[in-house]
């Protein structure tokens, strides 16, 4: 209760002093405060953005070297097809084409098997053969 009566001692208007000095201070300690971790957050958001950026960059020059190692394989990848097209040509110009050796083999294989069948014709006997 003494407690009370100092307050009561010392007046309202005093009290609303006291109490707006204190409040003041407590403001300022928390403005303080505030800065710091403002500062403290702006750091570390640079921090942040120079290690983003930094692994941009990496990925850059990642996806840049094997944008060039890609390069590399389909410039062999075209170089091979290049020289298959060159020898599929070669083979269709200087060789015959697989339908012309068909059909002469297939002629060829025709005429031995009428020559067989004439064959069988004239010693077994048959439509033209001796009966």
């Amino acid at each position: 209760m003494e407690f009370l009566s100092v307050f009561n001692s010392i007046g309202t208007p005093a009290l609303i002093l006291l109490v707006l000095v204190i409040l003041f201070f407590m403001i300022k300690e928390i403005k303080q405060e505030n800065s710091r971790l403002t500062t403290k957050f702006d750091e570390s958001q640079e921090l942040l953005n120079e290690k983003i950026s930094a692994f941009k960059d990496e990925m850059k020059r990642s996806m840049a070297e094997q944008q060039a190692r890609q390069d590399k394989r389909d410039a062999k990848q075209d170089e091979a097809s290049e020289q298959l097209a060159l020898r599929l040509r070669d083979v269709e110009s200087n060789y015959a084409k697989k339908i012309d050796v068909q059909e002469a083999v297939g002629g060829w294989r025709t005429e031995l098997k009428t020559l067989g069948d004439r064959i069988d014709m004239y010693f077994i006997g048959g439509k033209n053969g001796r009966s």
